[in-house]
């Protein structure tokens, strides 16, 4: 009788143990959020603490509309004149930037704020510029021109590149005032740290390229770099040193967002070329997936809520911006269910010994 109520105290801790935690398994939900009216797919880049989302919308001529999606609801930020704008992040403030086509057909970064898009103009009077991310501070970081520039206080600065190389971008920037992006050398790439005027080559996983997307406030970086053989693989920079994220059985991966939890977003390929979303939190990575008979997907950007943003395919083929929600499980939750747990197994307890009265 014994063993029979063994084997009862590990079904039912196996069975509470399987709904608290389960390695690799995420409890939430991707939500599409649509496109601007009459638009054929979108996609989103960036979200805020407040679940404010922005990213672009794409028509069915191929033009792009930057939108914000707030409350439920998509709103076409407009452009500059020349019809195409896209957006790639939002601060806590509700500033947007991006990129905008002018009424000469070139792109400029923008920041909108206030309900106005701004056009921020360019390095040496170029033709050329692109917004990537802004701080809390309304500090910018981009591209023009072929160089990474720091927009503050009304000023386009070039912040130049690693020693020997020909150009570079810059992708992301702190509160901290930190910036990460790269730099380009003849016959390769390096990630680079830009802090109080130093720029610091992150080097790479053992090949010759890496990149830098993004910064939080704890200085962690992510991006993607190649290993000595094979592929990119997505990595974190965390106190000097770039650890390799690895894969989720495929050859490829990115990571492009990391909160100020050290949570990381980003991208994997399969051996079959499908693409998914990945959520990379406790050293484990774990596949999105996509929205309902989707095959695609991809996540850009996640906030200190885990939040996350990205696009993926739909049923029908259409790519669409996301939204993913976690559901976490409570603790009082948790230990709710861990003591009905107990209190099964004293009923049973209980019921085995009253049959063998």
């Amino acid at each position: 009788m014994k063993r029979k109520y063994s084997f009862l105290i590990i079904i039912y801790t196996i069975s509470i143990w399987s709904i608290v935690y389960f390695p690799g398994t995420i409890l939430g939900e991707m939500f599409d959020i649509g496109t601007l009216p009459g638009e054929i797919s979108s996609a989103a880049y960036g979200i805020n603490n407040a679940g404010q989302v922005v990213g672009e919308s794409i028509d069915s001529a191929g033009k792009r509309h930057a939108f914000l999606y707030s409350g439920g609801v998509m709103t076409d930020l407009g452009g500059l004149g020349g019809g195409d704008s896209s957006a790639n992040d939002i601060n806590t403030s509700g500033q947007i930037v991006g990129w905008g086509r002018t009424s000469a057909g070139y792109n400029h970064a923008f920041l909108y704020s206030g309900g106005v898009m701004a056009d921020l103009g360019t390095l040496f009077g170029g033709s050329n510029s692109n917004a990537a991310r802004i701080n809390n501070s309304g500090q910018i970081v981009g591209t023009s021109s072929g160089y990474a520039f720091l927009y503050s206080s009304g000023v386009m600065a070039d912040l130049g590149g690693l020693s020997g190389s020909t150009s570079s971008r810059a992708f992301g920037i702190n509160d901290s005032g930190q910036i990460v992006g790269y730099s380009q050398f003849p016959n390769q790439h390096h990630a680079f740290l830009y802090t109080a005027g130093v720029l610091k080559d992150l080097g790479t996983l053992g090949g010759e390229n890496s990149y830098a997307e993004t910064i939080n406030k704890l200085g962690q970086i992510v991006g993607y770099a190649s290993p000595t053989i094979g592929p990119i693989h997505a990595f974190l920079y965390s106190a000097g040193v770039m650890k390799d994220l690895g894969t989720l059985g495929g050859p490829d991966s990115a990571a492009h967002g990391i909160n100020d939890l050290g949570q990381v977003v980003g991208m994997f390929d399969d051996y079959s070329g499908k693409r998914h979303a990945f959520l990379y939190s406790g050293g484990v990575m774990t596949d999105l997936g996509t929205l309902p008979g989707g095959i695609d997907s991809a996540a850009f950007d996640i906030n200190d809520s885990g939040q996350i943003v990205g696009y993926s395919t739909d049923s029908a083929g259409r790519q669409h911006a996301f939204l993913y929600n976690p559901n976490p499980v409570p603790i009082p939750s948790t230990v709710l269910l861990l003591g009905s747990g107990l209190l099964g197994l004293a009923g049973w307890r209980r019921l085995i010994q009253g049959k063998t009265l």
